[in-house]
């Protein structure tokens, strides 16, 4: 190489150097205003799950192809939520508009998803008999900064709550009423389905009404085992008492809304499942157990309706968003749904 050629080269060098050192200090203040808490943080979020609902009867009604889907002619099964809730808020995951929103843990059952969700990354939980999370999780940034007293949890899956690690002071209605297992999931007759679940969102809305905590967790889950027997009748029945549900949540933080207070509602649920005859069951190996959804709606929350394109996402990145409401932390997992962030 000539010494012209070198200095060409030392130049070109310096440059790039430059050039390099210049787009790294944009990109970190760039990633440093990402991250900056916010401002003013929720006085309290409510994170509801509906297990193992899918997205279809969400978007498009009954499905004609199942034994006693009948007819619905308003395309959802769940007007309020998808038809007055997501046009003030957010969902994500409608594949129509290209916005996707995964499975938190590939295995595609109940409590390695819940584990998920709630520490914000795969645990080594593979089935639904699981030991407590290790590590950090939701749970206990909440228990850890605010105290156990900010803390409510109100499901009927008994195992949910010692295997997210819930004081016992701050589950005042986890009953091992529900679950688990396939074959032995409860054969109800019809008026019977949905009693459990009623139960836990009457004893929430109570909660949420006498002492509202910093954070609000309630599980619905028999949607689940109606779907494992088969029993789409009462499958599509919980999805329309779950609708009533959510506008009962919905009326009781608006209300809470115009005293001042911020709220925030997050509804998901911990998998999706198959379809045709394949509907019963989810699990890794199951096309549709992966095609989730996400709903929000409330304080810090951006009204943008059915969100379209957009970055890939998962329940594992509902953690880290619910902190950020509560301002418990500063990385803003799913940024499209918040408002200014």
């Amino acid at each position: 190489m000539t010494r012209k050629a070198g200095r060409l080269a030392v130049l070109f060098g310096g440059v790039l150097a430059l050039w390099l050192a210049v787009a790294l200090v944009a990109w970190s203040g760039t990633r440093d205003a990402r991250r900056a808490p916010l401002a003013v943080p929720a006085d309290t979020v409510v994170l509801l799950t509906l297990d193992g609902v899918r997205m279809r009867e969400l978007l498009l009604g009954a499905d004609p192809g199942l034994s006693g889907a009948g007819g619905d002619p308003r395309g959802t099964l769940m007007p309020f939520l998808m038809g007055a809730l997501v046009p003030e808020g957010v969902f994500l995951g409608d594949p129509a508009r290209g916005s996707r929103f995964g499975l938190g843990h590939p295995v595609g059952v109940s409590m390695p998803n819940y584990q998920a969700l709630f520490a914000g990354r795969v645990t080594a939980c593979l089935r639904n008999e699981c030991p407590p999370v290790r590590g950090g999780t939701l749970i206990t940034s909440v228990v850890d900064r605010f105290g156990a007293g900010a803390l409510g949890v109100f499901t009927s899956y008994g195992a949910l709550c010692p295997a997210l690690r819930v004081p016992p002071e701050a589950q005042p209605r986890c009953s091992a009423g529900l679950r688990r297992g396939y074959a032995g999931a409860p054969r109800q007759t019809a008026p019977e389905w949905g009693a459990r679940d009623a139960a836990i969102i009457d004893a929430a809305l109570q909660r949420l009404r006498a002492a509202p905590p910093r954070f609000l967790y309630i599980a619905l889950e028999e949607t689940d085992p109606a779907a494992h027997v088969g029993n789409y009748p009462a499958y599509l029945r919980l999805l329309r008492e779950y609708d009533g549900y959510i506008r009962a949540l919905a009326t009781e933080l608006a209300r809470q809304a115009a005293t001042g207070r911020r709220v925030t509602l997050l509804i998901t649920a911990d998998h999706a499942r198959g379809s045709g005859d394949g509907w019963r069951q989810h699990r890794w190996n199951v096309p549709g157990t992966d095609d989730l959804w996400l709903a929000a709606a409330g304080h810090g929350i951006a009204p943008r309706g059915r969100l379209a394109e957009g970055p890939a996402r998962s329940s594992r990145d509902v953690r880290a968003t619910v902190e950020y409401l509560l301002g418990l932390g500063v990385r803003p997992a799913l940024p499209e749904i918040l408002n200014g962030a």
